[in-house]
């Protein structure tokens, strides 16, 4: 099960309901969790005792219990995801509680509401992601380099020699044909012209199965991910991953090899071609980063001359019915293919009715009103999230 793992943070809000000025306070904590994810409990008690120590806590207004539901009541967790703003110490987190009683949080004190700035509480979340630059990777034995110019900026590519046994002599050629297909896709009817025309300076690292602990988070080691992508265009793929999957992998031809690594490049890709629909602005969420990088892969392939656009839809499609089969009424996003291929179906399903161009108007929408995926969805089609799932399994159910 090959998917990409993006480093990622998210802009999130929970709604406690609405509440009086008077009303009592409650408390609420967050903390982040070993794969990413951030939490927030109702208490510090209610944080796991390997978090507590580096929990944030604070006080809001706390809503009648009556109308408390059980959902309410419950964790919140939320799906973290990339294109942060960082200070140099970490990632600034600002919370402030609105007027309804939701307690929405921001990534600096710029992005909040004047009326909520005096009550606003900012923390700063250490950057310990350890994930050196592309360029500063450390690699062992003969290192390859090379320079490729595509329609969507310059690539440079590096290398150990070693990485050429689990491909068509070096990874050159999945690249430029990811390239190529990336470009097609995007010269479509629907995007726009700063998208088609984007020039990135891309900077992409093949890693040995042998990875560099002091320069690679532990978290991406074990995880077993092929790639990682941080904006706006750095590309970390480990060889082996991409072509065989973990572990001892039984070695594959040559062209089916470089296949796996052109779908995995397109996924990353991807990542940076909703970086420039968001305006390069950080509001997101794994679920939508990863379920439009996931669409992206098929959508490419259609246009690509490495790719197999069936197979890469059915392999998609099978997996979201084997999540929804999991799980009909909720939606866990655990970072496993199925959730990947899943969340891709919001994209599927949404582009299937409206089109390409839809699409990009909820991404202004959501850059330009800094606006949850699903809000901004509403606000354009007015599909909310009840009717978006119903629209994703009639979808799900049509596509096979």
């Amino acid at each position: 099960m090959r998917r990409n793992l993006l480093l990622t943070l998210s802009i999130f809000v929970f709604t406690l309901s609405a509440v009086a000025d008077d009303a009592p306070t409650q408390e609420a904590c967050q903390y982040i969790r070993e794969d990413g994810t951030i939490t927030i409990a109702n208490s510090r008690a209610g944080v796991p005792e390997k978090y507590r120590s580096a929990a944030k806590c604070f006080t809001t207004k706390k809503p009648s219990e009556k109308k408390l539901s059980a959902r309410q009541n419950s964790p919140r967790t939320y799906r973290s995801r990339s294109y942060n703003k960082r200070s140099s110490s970490g990632t600034v987190v600002c919370q402030y509680q609105k007027r309804d009683g939701s307690v929405a949080v921001a990534n600096s004190k710029s992005e909040i509401p004047e009326e909520y700035l005096a009550n606003a509480k900012c923390f700063q979340i250490s950057d310990n992601s350890g994930l050196a630059k592309p360029d500063e990777i450390e690699l062992e034995g003969t290192i390859r380099r090379q320079e490729i110019s595509t329609s969507l900026g310059v690539i440079k590519l590096r290398w150990p020699r070693v990485v050429e046994r689990d491909f068509g002599r070096t990874p050159s050629r999945a690249v430029i044909e990811a390239a190529k297909a990336v470009s097609r896709a995007l010269h479509r009817p629907g995007f726009p012209d700063r998208v088609r025309d984007m020039q990135v300076d891309w900077n992409v690292v093949f890693l040995d199965e042998k990875l560099p602990e002091k320069q690679i988070p532990e978290k991406l080691i074990s995880n077993c991910h092929p790639g990682w992508m941080t904006p706006p265009g750095n590309i970390y793929i480990v060889g082996q991953r991409a072509a065989v999957g973990c572990g001892a992998g039984v070695k594959v031809k040559e062209s089916i090899a470089d296949e796996r690594l052109a779908e995995v490049l397109v996924h990353e890709m991807g990542h940076a071609v909703e970086w420039q629909l968001l305006h390069e602005r950080g509001t997101f969420d794994r679920v939508r980063a990863e379920g439009f990088a996931t669409w992206f892969e098929g959508y490419v392939a259609a246009y690509s001359s490495l790719l197999n656009h069936k197979q890469i839809m059915h392999r998609h499609v099978s997996a979201a019915k084997s999540s929804l089969k999991r799980e009909p009424h909720m939606f866990l996003f655990r970072g496993d293919y199925e959730s990947y291929a899943r969340a891709s179906m919001y994209f599927e399903a949404f582009v299937d009715r409206f089109g390409v161009g839809r699409l990009v108007d909820v991404y202004d929408l959501m850059a330009k009103q800094r606006m949850a995926f699903f809000t901004a969805v509403k606000e354009e089609t007015s599909w909310n999230v009840e009717r978006f799932d119903k629209e994703l399994g009639r979808f799900v159910e049509r596509a096979n």
